[in-house]
């Protein structure tokens, strides 16, 4: 069973409905968070080689 479904079995356990258009706004949900998340991969990737500053100053990459 893929995520969508998970998600809406979860809703209607909490006594929500669902129609077209909530499973059409789950379906956009999961595509955002999708490609949010590669985003945020590539950023992580991008900023692997910077010095980050913390609480106690300049911190190296471990």
């Amino acid at each position: 069973m893929g995520l969508p479904e998970d998600i809406a079995k979860l809703l209607k356990s909490e006594g929500y409905r669902l129609n077209e258009t909530i499973r059409d706004g789950i379906n956009d949900f999961i595509e955002i968070v999708t490609e949010e998340n590669e985003e945020m991969e590539d950023d992580v990737e991008d900023d692997g080689d910077e010095e980050t500053e913390g609480p106690e100053g300049l911190k190296a990459d471990l």
